[in-house]
């Protein structure tokens, strides 16, 4: 058995534990088969191949393991460049009758019934599926019950460096009731002080 272990050459990707233990016929071959290289531990629960770099293997567990859920909260507003606070966990959303699993130490998992606005993304030569830009501005009501300093810093970027959809933010608002519209209110705005002292 040991030397069949020895032997096993696994096909680059990503796995979990439990496809691992399947492969290599147990928890202990499993372990051995990390400490002589041949698979990466990436987080509690994933593991990748040693020819799949860290930063692309993160994001390839949702494609693999997550299938649907929606790159959201401030991976997206870092990802779109609203703002510079880099997240510690990929943050996703999924549908709220998912049976997807829960959050792990490398993903931060929220159920929603507003998965609307999506758009296709690539993040670290990943493709996923992620918000539109104008759909991220409203991951903020997630964070700031009112207007605060993250609020001012999104839509200051994207102002900055984004096309304003006023029409495309006003169907989205909509969806966010008082709060939604307040946002896009204050977004039409910044926006018109913008054009307005150029």
């Amino acid at each position: 058995m040991k030397n069949k272990a020895k032997n096993i050459k696994l096909m680059s990707g990503i796995y979990k534990h439990a496809e691992l233990e399947k492969i290599f016929g147990s928890k202990m071959a499993v372990k051995r088969a990390v400490e002589a290289g041949k698979i990466e531990k990436i987080s509690r629960a994933f593991y990748a191949t040693p020819d799949v770099p860290s930063n692309q293997a993160f994001y390839s567990v949702i494609k693999k393991f997550y299938a649907g859920a929606v790159i959201s909260k401030r991976t997206l507003l870092y990802h779109y460049k609203l703002t510079t606070d880099q997240p510690s966990v990929i943050d996703i959303d999924v549908d709220t009758d998912s049976k997807l699993r829960n959050s792990t130490d490398l993903i931060s998992v929220y159920r929603t019934n507003k998965i609307f606005s999506t758009t296709s993304l690539e993040i670290n030569s990943v493709k996923l599926k992620g918000y539109s830009v104008e759909r991220a501005l409203f991951e903020v009501l997630h964070f700031e019950q009112k207007p605060g300093q993250l609020t001012s810093e999104v839509v200051h970027n994207y102002l900055a460096n984004h096309k304003y959809e006023p029409v495309t933010i006003h169907k989205i608002a909509q969806k966010y009731g008082k709060r939604g519209l307040e946002l896009a209110s204050l977004i039409q705005m910044l926006a018109g002080n913008k054009f307005r002292y150029r």
